[in-house]
């Protein structure tokens, strides 16, 4: 009669308690090891599997196929005949178990390298795992979160004792909100009536009355009907958002009261994109603010040489600007436009900008730029197109620039998303939208000529 193996009586296939008793052992073996991993630049496992999952796929017992086996919260998953934490191997038949043994040895320092794991088993190396390593078998990323392991990921932000500040650039300011005209929500939506000054009328009618028009009539002659006209606009409250996660050992250890400069630069983030949807943004059909340069309202004016700015053309550019904003118009610019300014020049070939006689023994170039032309304020900013290019010039009214503000920016932190990470998650969100109030240029009187609050140099 043959001998009646152990593990025929078991329920899951043959396998006995025993043997299930050392999986669960080698399991949590697994799980120590992996924390040593952590030096190497590799991520902890966390596969979720039952030590029957693991011993049945080191058999090749069960499906043999990987996808009817659960995947792992991080992306790591079970094959016929291998378990691996990183990703598949390359070379035929390798198990579990020499993979362990290499990594008890690194653990330990007993003279395995991570270039063997890497040769001999599939793991990445450090080296290339920070080029390659985020990359998922199903092509996805995955991104790695604040924490201290990584200099780019905010180690670098926990510096030895003597290190207590933190060298950052400081982001231009911004400047479109402060000039607009910011108008609080109260829903989702806000419809904003204006007198219609963009249709065009007959010659001798003013736009700017809505369209009314008075008339000289003779004694006891019927007058003529007339009345303004009005259009509406809708403002929506779009979503601008983002959310970082940082360990708490890094914020607990850097020198910089990194949760402080978080929130500073979280608000520095919001006023700066929200700035660049302001100036470029495309509209509602892409759930953004309609920017100065995409919309109807903004006037081309073309100039006379490509790929400079000239004193004609900011002539040019003045004398299509409204009236009723020369007061209140500013010039924005990218930097790249400066040195046109520098070296401007009238008819005479004399410089117009600087100015060439200054009250003092030095010449033009030794004293301060003047941040003005034609009186009206220069803005510089890195969110308009570079010269030569439609819009690296604009002369603008932004108080006819409407902002519906929603809500006032909102930072959550929560230490729940990622409570067994011991990572927080901070979610910022800010609410508004943004558009001119005027749908189109204006017509002049003369039915000719065109003007408006909002000029791009083309």
């Amino acid at each position: 009669m043959a001998k009646k193996r152990d593990d025929d009586n078991h329920p899951a296939g043959g396998i006995s308690a025993a043997v299930l008793e050392e999986v669960r052992k080698l399991t949590q073996r697994q799980e120590a090891i992996e924390k040593s991993l952590v030096d190497l630049g590799q991520p902890a496992s966390r596969s979720g599997h039952s030590p029957e999952q693991v011993l049945a796929a080191m058999n090749g017992k069960g499906t043999g196929s990987p996808a009817a086996i659960p995947k792992g919260t991080d992306g790591f998953w079970l094959d016929a005949n291998r378990y691996l934490l990183g990703r598949r191997v390359r070379q035929k038949g390798v198990g579990m178990g020499p993979a362990l043994k290499v990594m008890a040895d690194i653990a330990q320092s007993r003279g395995a390298t991570a270039e063997q794991l890497e040769n001999q088993h599939g793991f990445l190396t450090p080296e290339r795992y920070k080029s390659e390593g985020m990359k998922q078998p199903d092509g996805s990323v995955r991104k790695a979160a604040l924490a201290e392991g990584s200099g780019v990921t905010g180690g670098y932000v926990v510096p030895p004792a003597f290190a207590n500040q933190l060298l950052r650039l400081a982001i231009e300011i911004a400047f479109v909100r402060n000039l607009s005209t910011v108008l609080p929500m109260t829903s989702r939506t806000l419809t904003v009536p204006y007198l219609d000054v963009t249709t065009v009328q007959a010659a001798g009618t003013t736009p700017f009355l809505g369209g009314v028009l008075a008339t000289w009539q003779p004694e006891a002659a019927s007058i003529n009907e007339s009345e303004p006209t009005f259009r509406q606009m809708e403002l929506t409250a779009w979503d601008l958002v983002f959310h970082t996660i940082a360990s708490n050992q890094l914020l607990a250890d850097n020198a910089v009261a990194l949760d402080a400069l978080l929130t500073q630069m979280f608000t520095e983030a919001i006023a700066w994109y929200s700035e660049f949807a302001f100036l470029r943004g495309t509209g509602a059909g892409n759930s953004m603010p309609l920017g100065i340069l995409n919309a109807p309202a903004t006037l081309s004016v073309t100039r006379n040489t490509a790929t400079t700015f000239k004193l004609v053309d900011a002539a040019s550019m003045m004398s299509k600007l409204l009236v009723s904003s020369w007061d209140n118009a500013v010039w924005v610019m990218h930097q790249s436009v400066l040195p046109q300014l520098i070296q401007m020049v009238d008819a005479g070939n004399r410089v117009v900008w600087l100015n060439a006689a200054p009250p003092s023994p030095s010449g033009a170039a030794a004293n301060t730029l003047p941040m003005t032309m034609f009186g009206l304020p220069i803005y510089w900013t890195e969110k308009l197109p570079p010269l030569g290019t439609r819009g690296d010039v604009l002369l603008v009214d932004l108080s006819k620039y409407l902002i519906g503000d929603r809500m006032d920016l909102q930072i959550d932190v929560s230490a729940h998303v990622r409570f067994v990470q011991n990572q927080l998650v901070w979610r910022i969100v800010s609410r508004m939208d943004g558009r001119p109030w005027l749908n189109s240029f204006v017509t002049l009187a003369d039915a000719v000529t065109q003007v408006s609050p909002f000029l791009a140099l083309n």
